[in-house]
């Protein structure tokens, strides 16, 4: 974030404060200030949003919009217990109006919300004449800023998706403090593919939306897979084999295992049309993808060995070739391509166009210790970050995280690597949540959500907010003192997992690696779960035994109840 939006989320915060204790001793029901949206109960104002067209029918952006102004209205009834009216804005609405993106009431200046201001879907918060605006440079950005609102001005809270909906504070009264706000995200992509909630939580949450919606995911519409074996299908090898990798001599079908012949020029028009079919079909897509398959078998053909001495150049080259093909057709649209196993180490004597963006990968390499650290892994990894960089100009990260008792990295080591990439000219990106849900996988899943935003905020302030929204206040000092001794556990590790015990190479946490760091936090282990058997929240309870038990290996038998439902 820009250095004016630190100072105005800094003054957000102060002015929530404000706000918490005027609403602490509450406001007389027959006496309130412009800024008052409810009292003791009673709605003193709406929600505003713009007329649609053809008879009030909201389509595409727009309806993502009234999406929104419908949740904040079930927000603050659930808070309040008023249900504040939506609006159009040719309606009349006495009194406090919360104005979503740009009315009749009060246009939104569009130098407000360029693509300088705010990014591809940041947004503006701002008091103006009788209520707030709350606009992006599009229906996206706009929706981004009513969920920012709810959470940073409300303190409305979503900490998992494992809820079906957000925490939500009681107040009978709510009143709007003075806001200025200019928010543009640090990352214009923001994705969690591949999710730990979609793959292990209830069939009830196997599609988390409205989590991933109100904590402002996705950015930009981008997409990073394998591909090559989509644009030139097994079927056409028995007419032209020659569209497939030479290996050993021989011409060779396969799907993810085996590539093509990257100096075919029949392969290169199918991937010019194949992207230009993507970018007709989906007109908000602003990067696709031109990935090699997940595997070896490069073609070994003298025509494909002269693109390159490696399979980065070769890779680059060919993609190079879609990009520059089809530049006076599609200037703005862009190319992602992995840069991954056999293509990670950057090709320092090339450029890659202009549009192509490479998503670093690096699947097998430490995600334990701290980029910056002596480790031989994050020592490989900067320099990788920096030749990319050097290479492309801004990059994209496809990161994983270590599975096992404890779901790393820690959150610390985690602000450092993103921080650190966004330093290299990263766009963004997803992280790929695979491994069972154990300690810490919540906190990591939210905590990076709100560092894609903003990597620069305070980890340790955020931790703590996690820990007292998922666990309680109760139990939550020896949470954190319990998670603290972990990751500076691990971060000054002289070593790492064994390699032989997770797919994903040397970061499975298991609990004979976890033991001793373990045992370094039991004492605080023991306390959290004492006061696990005393609190009233049944969420709270179960989640210290499960994420406490999972590092100790299992609960014991007398503590089992912990996690009833």
């Amino acid at each position: 974030m820009s250095i004016c939006t630190h100072a105005r989320m800094a003054y957000l915060r102060q002015s929530t404060l404000v706000l918490a204790l005027l609403l602490s001793v509450g406001v007389a029901s027959q006496s309130y200030a412009q800024d008052v949206l409810v009292v003791a109960g009673q709605a003193r104002g709406c929600i505003v949003i713009p007329e649609g067209t053809e008879g009030r029918i909201l389509e595409g952006s727009a309806s993502r919009v009234l999406k929104a102004a419908q949740d904040l209205a079930d927000y603050l009834q659930a808070m309040s217990g008023a249900r504040v009216p939506i609006r159009w804005d040719i309606d009349d609405c006495p009194g406090f109006r919360i104005m979503i993106g740009s009315t009749s009431l009060s246009p939104v200046d569009r130098a407000a919300v360029s693509q300088e201001q705010v990014g591809y879907d940041g947004f503006i918060i701002r008091s103006v004449p009788g209520g707030i605006v709350i606009a992006g440079r599009n229906g996206q950005g706009t929706v981004n800023g009513v969920y920012h609102f709810a959470e940073e001005v409300l303190g409305i809270h979503w900490y998992s998706a494992e809820n079906s909906s957000p925490s939500i504070p009681r107040r009978r009264t709510v009143q709007i403090p003075y806001l200025d706000l200019t928010v543009k995200p640090d990352f214009a992509w923001r994705g969690q593919y591949y999710s730990i909630a979609t793959k292990y939580l209830s069939d009830e949450l196997k599609h988390p939306d409205e989590w991933w919606r109100f904590n402002r995911l996705w950015g930009i519409e981008a997409g990073c897979y394998h591909m090559f074996f989509v644009i030139v299908p097994n079927s056409l090898f028995a007419e032209h084999p020659e569209y497939f990798a030479l290996i050993d001599g021989k011409r060779t079908q396969g799907d993810v295992n085996v590539q093509r012949c990257l100096s075919n020029p029949d392969v290169l028009q199918r991937a010019i049309e194949w992207t230009r079919e993507q970018f007709e079909r989906y007109p908000d897509m602003r990067f696709t993808t031109l990935s090699a398959n997940d595997g070896g078998g490069w073609c070994e053909c003298e025509a494909c060995q002269a693109m390159g001495p490696t399979q980065a150049h070769r890779s680059l080259a060919f993609c190079n070739a879609v990009a520059e093909a089809n530049e006076e057709l599609y200037p703005t649209r862009g190319y992602v391509v992995l840069a991954y196993q056999g293509t990670l180490d950057p090709p320092l004597d090339m450029k890659a166009h202009h549009n192509v963006v490479p998503m670093l990968a690096f699947m097998g390499q430490c995600r334990t210790h701290p980029i910056d650290s002596d480790c031989p892994d994050c020592i490989y990894k900067r320099e990788v970050l920096r030749g990319w960089q050097q290479v492309a100009g801004r990059l994209a990260t496809y990161t994983y995280l270590n599975g096992g008792a404890f779901t790393g990295p820690g959150v610390i080591t985690d602000a450092e690597y993103v921080r650190f990439a966004r330093d290299c000219g990263s766009i963004g990106g997803f992280r790929e949540h695979t491994a069972a849900p154990q300690a810490n996988w919540a906190m990591l899943n939210w905590m990076e959500v709100k560092l894609m935003w903003d990597v620069d905020q305070d980890v340790v302030k955020l931790r703590r907010q996690f820990i007292e929204g998922y666990y309680g206040q109760a139990a939550a000092d020896a949470v954190e003192r319990v998670y603290e001794k972990m990751e500076n556990s691990l971060r000054t590790s002289s070593i790492g997992p064994r390699p032989e015990s997770y797919t994903y190479g040397h970061n499975h946490m298991s609990l004979d690696f976890l033991k001793p760091f373990v045992d370094a936090c039991r004492d605080d282990i023991d306390t959290a779960l004492q006061i696990a058997q005393t609190e009233g929240n049944k969420d709270y309870r179960r989640r210290i035994g499960r994420d406490m038990g999972a590092l100790l290996g299992e609960l014991p038998a007398d503590l089992q109840g912990l996690l009833e439902e």
